[in-house]
């Protein structure tokens, strides 16, 4: 699910992020962030107040596409580097341990901007409903079926070649 917000502005501290824009500014200058990054920001800033569980961020970074957990690890990690934050001590991105991320710090609306705030204080668009395709998921799945595939050959080269050894014992009584 693509969160898209048209004319917000949000700040904290000396950074201002603009969804619309897709871009997040220091000072007024743009910092270099992979758009993964950006995304994960705008998601966590959407639902800041509450845990935007792992696989609510796969979702909506990755749809469709199955990653790692070490994918999204990078891009928070990029994510913070760019906004100054320390994981141990964050100030704007805290990690729940096992379950997800937190945006901490409070935004500000600019002026004229528009908020995609709700008045409860709360994010005004749907959270992402989790498809719950986690990489551990797939892979009994993928190994399964690599060993039926397996096993599957070796039956058929089996077959095929005492059907061969059959034919040239036959061909061999008769001569």
């Amino acid at each position: 699910m693509k969160f898209r917000v048209t004319h917000a502005v949000f700040q904290f501290e000396d950074f201002e992020f603009r969804p619309a824009a897709f871009v997040l500014l220091k000072s007024g200058i743009a910092l270099p962030l992979e758009p993964k990054a950006l995304h994960a920001l705008e998601v966590l800033i959407l639902n800041r107040g509450r845990v935007v569980k792992k696989d609510e961020l796969l979702d909506a970074l990755w749809p469709d596409t199955i990653v790692s957990e070490n994918s999204l690890t990078r891009c928070i990690a990029a994510l913070r580097r760019q906004l100054g934050d320390n994981a141990r001590e964050p100030r704007f991105i805290a990690t729940v341990h096992t379950q997800g991320y937190r945006f901490l710090y409070p935004l500000e609306a600019s002026p004229g901007g528009g908020s995609s705030l709700s008045k409860s204080g709360g994010p005004a668009f749907p959270a992402p409903q989790p498809k719950h395709r986690s990489i551990a998921k797939w892979l009994p799945l993928s190994c399964a079926t690599l060993v039926v595939a397996a096993v599957s050959a070796s039956l058929i080269v089996r077959f095929k070649s005492s059907v061969a050894a059959s034919r040239t014992s036959a061909l061999r009584s008769q001569f």
